[in-house]
């Protein structure tokens, strides 16, 4: 399968100093890596706190589950705050069902999300 039609999409912005990245498409784990590598690379560039919009997030494996926590644990050492938002119900529910919530700031809108980071 290529990677291109399992992820369609990773784009980003800086919105009021944010760094604000848009998953579009499936993270599994065929292409896990290739979300970690590119978001800390995006990382890397930018040192702002940080919203993943999974908005377009149409699947999440086990995987993408462990790349979302991979993050999590770079950005605490970095001490990058990041949250995820506009998470649909679907995913909310496995990501809640394996306590990513309790990791992870979830929010309604990337907009909610970087109020949060300003608390």
């Amino acid at each position: 399968m290529r990677q291109e039609l399992v992820m369609n999409d990773i784009t980003w912005d800086i919105v009021d100093g944010y760094l604000v990245i848009k998953v579009s498409g499936r993270i599994d784990g065929t292409n896990s890596d290739f979300f970690i590598d590119t978001v800390q690379a995006l990382f890397d560039e930018h040192p702002e706190d940080a919203v993943i919009d999974c908005s377009g997030l149409k699947f999440i494996s086990s995987g993408g589950i462990t790349a979302l926590l991979k993050l999590h644990q770079d950005c605490k050492k970095q001490n990058r705050k990041v949250a995820l938002a506009s998470v649909p119900s679907v995913i909310l529910k496995v990501l809640t069902l394996v306590k990513l919530d309790q990791l992870l700031g979830f929010f309604d809108t990337p907009k909610e999300a970087m109020s949060s980071f300003a608390r």
